[in-house]
């Protein structure tokens, strides 16, 4: 199972991770990837935060995955539990890309496993990846906020057909007319942009996308 997140754990979408591990597991094995991050201290906070969190959970035993570094890429397979941490989406999907890891990842999000995809995270299974930079660019985020790895496939792994925006709350609170602006994107491309808030998470079952 793939599950599309924009802000973080809460306790409902915990709930509902432990719940349908469990279902199928005895025990949960996680990975955190903090790939998407850019630089190092950024990966080690992401991490630690990460840890941390599932530690007060009571899962212990959380390995780290990083694209950049780790060629073992097989070793996913062992993880019931994957989260892919928030940053750069285009950091992370050149990492992705360049160890061939695409398939693997799909596959697991096809099965009883879940991969928790937070933020870059989620963006990397979607296919509006292109669309990011124009949207920073309505965000007035700096250049170095954007495809500075010079990522040139910008094709998402595409788990669904689905543009996502996310942080869409709290970028609303700092561009009054992000509605207005994400809504001609709507018209003149012809495509449809989920809104995804900062306390919501999306699934796939049978076909619909279900709200966590």
């Amino acid at each position: 199972m793939l599950i599309l997140n924009s802000g973080g754990f809460n306790e409902k979408l915990f709930s509902f991770c432990k719940e349908n591990i469990l279902k199928n597991y005895a025990t949960i094995n996680s990975c955190i990837i903090p790939t998407a991050a850019k630089t190092p201290k950024l990966k080690r906070d992401s991490e630690v935060g990460t840890r941390e969190y599932l530690s007060n959970k009571n899962i212990k035993n959380s390995n780290l995955f990083d694209f950049e570094y780790s060629d073992t890429i097989y070793l996913l397979y062992q993880y019931n539990f994957i989260i892919i941490n928030g940053g750069n989406p285009f950091n992370l999907l050149y990492y992705v890309k360049k160890k061939k890891a695409e398939n693997i990842l799909l596959e697991i999000g096809n099965t009883n496993k879940i991969i928790v995809g937070i933020s870059a995270g989620a963006l990397l299974f979607t296919s509006g990846v292109h669309y990011i930079e124009e949207w920073y660019d309505l965000m007035g985020f700096p250049k170095s906020h954007g495809n500075v790895i010079g990522l040139k496939d910008l094709s998402g792994l595409i788990y669904k057909d689905l543009i996502l925006f996310p942080h869409y709350d709290s970028f609303l609170k700092q561009n009054k007319n992000l509605e207005d602006e994400l809504k001609m994107i709507e018209v003149r491309d012809k495509v449809s942009i989920h809104r995804l808030t900062d306390d919501k998470s999306i699934y796939f079952e049978e076909g619909k996308m279900i709200e966590i």
